[in-house]
């Protein structure tokens, strides 16, 4: 496979794949019993969310590596707390084994995504790549909903 320069963290292979289990995490927590509205669902929702987010924030600080490597360590801790509250919803039985371990899978991607990332963060975080924003992606952007079929941003 051929990466490319990313032009913005949308691009990022993990901002992608963390925006892919936010939106599974989101879809198989509907069927979480009545009960668990305030503790597990919003748990499990809030900590996938927050995956991208600090990605996202990550992105933007890169001029600054200490800032960049902080948030990609809080992105690091969110989908590490994202496989705890799926190992609880399993253990409920929430969600089908398959399931979990599919999310669980992902998210393990996810930190060694981020890891690399945390490890190479002086290249990320130079002054010259900064400029051009130079960041690994895999340029496909279907799992984007403000992004058209022919790849233009609405």
């Amino acid at each position: 496979m051929h990466l490319e320069y990313a032009r913005g963290f949308r691009d990022l292979l993990v901002y992608r794949r963390a925006f892919q289990v936010a939106k599974r995490i989101f879809e198989f927590s509907k069927l979480f019993p009545e009960e668990e509205k305030y503790a597990l669902t919003s748990q499990i929702r809030r900590s996938s969310r927050s995956v991208g987010a600090q990605i996202t924030e990550a992105w933007a600080k890169r001029k600054y590596e200490r800032h960049f490597t902080s948030k990609l360590t809080d992105a690091d801790g969110e989908q590490l707390e994202t496989q705890h509250w799926t190992r609880i919803a399993f253990s409920c039985g929430y969600i089908e084994e398959a399931a979990a371990r599919s999310v669980i899978a992902t998210l393990e991607e996810i930190g060694r995504l981020l890891q690399g990332m945390i490890d190479k963060a002086e290249a990320f975080c130079s002054v010259s790549r900064v400029a051009e924003t130079p960041f690994l992606y895999d340029g496909n952007g279907a799992d984007d909903p403000l992004v058209s079929e022919d790849g233009d941003q609405i």
